[in-house]
């Protein structure tokens, strides 16, 4: 027993000074180090069902990252073309004079804009492209580790009841060996998954948190520029729709994914409460008892402490930007 306990305790230990540097200066490292304990989870499961679950949420994270690429992608193909209306609404629907040219965004650059058209909208377009690719590969990725964290919390789930049953159905022997080291896994495991999210939190907080505050601001300002659109004062309107069903569309997603993580955090203790705990030996007992406080810390995700996504995260970051917006468009 204490030789697999060391062997499963092994890639619980704390990390050397070179990795703490690497990682302070290098934040790719930390993407590695979580590629590299997502490889380990794979390979160290135990059966079949524990299979199962993982390759459930890695189907269902393929799923969301892609959907969250049309999400993206759809407006950014829209804001793209609109440059060219011009060009397809001569094509389509041909006039004696050539139709002027579309500017969705307001461009301040030397020279004539008609003659130097093509040169601004390439790069306006390729602007976006490249940003737009960066952020949709990044958002997918966090979006595999998210599911990943929600697959390993399941599996926790699945050992401690499998455990509990083992010790409370079984024979002595079963219940010295079999429950007892069916709960030391699991209680190894939710460490891992422990150590895992906070590596995420670190890694994604700062941005995560600026990302926030980027969008409340953002979907403010689109708001005032719809209303704006609407009484008259500006004909563009496509444009801050878009953005405003993007934004909020990105802002539930992201809240959806983390309340997922931290249901699955709880869905822990209901299976501990809803157990037959109080059949088993006072020693797994006691690790019960560990894991509950341990469930019972708070949120598994809080950006710098000062917000928690979830679905009242979500409703307060709306609830704000509509605050704003209001304050804008009545200072107008």
């Amino acid at each position: 027993m204490r030789s697999w306990l060391i062997i499963w305790a092994k890639p619980l230990e704390e990390e050397n000074s070179f990795e703490a540097v690497l990682k302070c200066i290098f934040p790719l490292f930390s993407i590695w180090k979580m590629s590299r304990d997502i490889s380990y989870d794979w390979v160290t499961v135990e059966n079949d069902e524990e299979v199962r679950i993982l390759t459930k949420y890695a189907y269902r994270g393929d799923r969301f990252g892609k959907m969250f690429a049309y999400i993206v992608w759809i407006p950014v193909f829209i804001g793209m073309t609109s440059h060219f209306s011009a060009e397809i609404l001569d094509f389509l629907f041909p006039l004696n004079a050539s139709r002027p040219h579309n500017y969705p965004f307001p461009l301040e650059y030397p020279g004539d804009r008609e003659k130097y058209f093509y040169p601004y909208a390439i790069y306006v377009d390729f602007t976006f492209f490249v940003g737009c690719t960066t952020f949709v590969g990044t958002e997918a990725l966090s979006t595999m580790y998210m599911h990943h964290v929600i697959s390993l919390l399941k599996i926790v789930s699945y050992r401690i009841e499998n455990a509990i049953s083992d010790s409370t159905n079984g024979s002595q022997k079963c219940l010295a060996d079999k429950g007892k080291e069916g709960l030391i896994k699991a209680i190894v495991l939710h460490t891992r998954v422990i150590k895992f999210t906070k590596l995420m939190e670190e890694h994604l907080s700062v941005s995560y948190t600026l990302l926030l505050i980027c969008g409340v601001i953002a979907l403010s300002v689109n708001l005032f520029w719809l209303s704006q659109s609407i009484s008259g004062v500006d004909d563009q309107m496509l444009i801050p729709s878009t953005c405003i069903l993007t934004i909020f569309i990105y802002m539930f997603y992201m809240n959806y994914l983390i309340q997922d993580v931290n249901d699955g955090r709880d869905d822990i203790f209901t299976a501990l409460y809803n157990s037959e705990w109080y059949r088993t030996p006072v020693t797994m007992q006691k690790l019960l008892l560990f894991i509950m406080l341990k469930t019972l810390k708070g949120e598994i995700f809080n950006l710098l402490v000062v917000f928690t996504p979830s679905f009242e995260g979500f409703a307060t970051l709306v609830n704000t930007s509509v605050s704003y917006f209001m304050v804008m468009y009545s200072i107008q």
